[in-house]
């Protein structure tokens, strides 16, 4: 933008509009030069991330427009301008896509197939190694270890993986499902639910002045007792 005589101003609303969009936020109109409200206005409805589709506001345009006849050169101007800094902009955006597909894919045959094999098998161990999520029934359908299976055939591990993926994970679902089922109450287990009023009446006599307060625990309400001893006789 530098090499084009793009105003200032124009390149740093361009930076920040972009930093703003990676951040989902967006840049504020009152934080620039009045003459520039209307171009930040309509690009953020417009959306700042729609810059890369080539969708900008026509004020683009005519800001560099008028910088450019303040300097009074007509160098690199209107939609010419806008298309040369569109173009450059893509050429960058491809050049990152190919240097992200060599890390990820590789980026010679040989370096693809280790790329390849290092994610089936990363997908294979995980399998493996959290197989007790697993219905027992499913289970039946790994081998006896994961190394055992790691040693067959990366394109036969690939496809069994995307044959019993669906599978694996709707067992993952069922097996939540049931163990949440299965959680009983306390009382199931032997425990019995204190009767408050029946320690009341068994106590009324050792404690005879008590009182009840009702209180409330998950929008249900539970009578409390409290009881309070008799004061003692003090020595005159």
């Amino acid at each position: 933008m530098y090499q084009l005589s793009t105003d200032p101003m124009l390149i740093k609303l361009f930076v920040n509009g972009l930093k703003n969009w990676r951040n989902l936020t967006r840049i504020q109109h009152t934080d620039y030069p009045t003459k520039y409200h209307k171009l930040i206005k309509e690009q953020n409805d417009i959306g700042w991330r729609q810059i890369i589709n080539g969708r900008w506001t026509q004020e683009w345009n005519r800001q560099q427009y008028q910088y450019s006849k303040n300097r009074k050169t007509t160098q690199d101007t209107g939609q010419p301008w806008a298309k040369k800094i569109l173009l450059h902009l893509w050429n960058h955006w491809d050049e990152l896509w190919a240097t992200r597909n060599a890390s990820v894919h590789g980026h010679d045959p040989e370096s693809r197939r280790e790329k390849l094999k290092q994610r089936v098998l990363a997908e294979l161990k995980g399998v493996y190694d959290n197989q007790e999520n697993l219905l027992p029934s499913d289970r039946n359908l790994l081998l006896s270890s994961y190394d055992e299976h790691a040693t067959r055939n990366v394109t036969s591990i690939s496809t069994w993986l995307a044959f019993y993926r669906p599978a694996f994970r709707h067992s993952r679902q069922k097996s939540h499902r049931q163990s949440l089922n299965r959680v009983q109450p306390l009382t199931a287990y032997g425990f019995k639910r204190p009767n408050l009023r029946k320690s009341h009446q068994t106590h009324g006599n050792k404690y005879p002045q008590q009182k009840m307060f009702p209180c409330y625990k998950h929008n249900r309400r539970i009578e409390t007792y409290i009881h309070y001893k008799p004061a003692m006789n003090t020595p005159q």
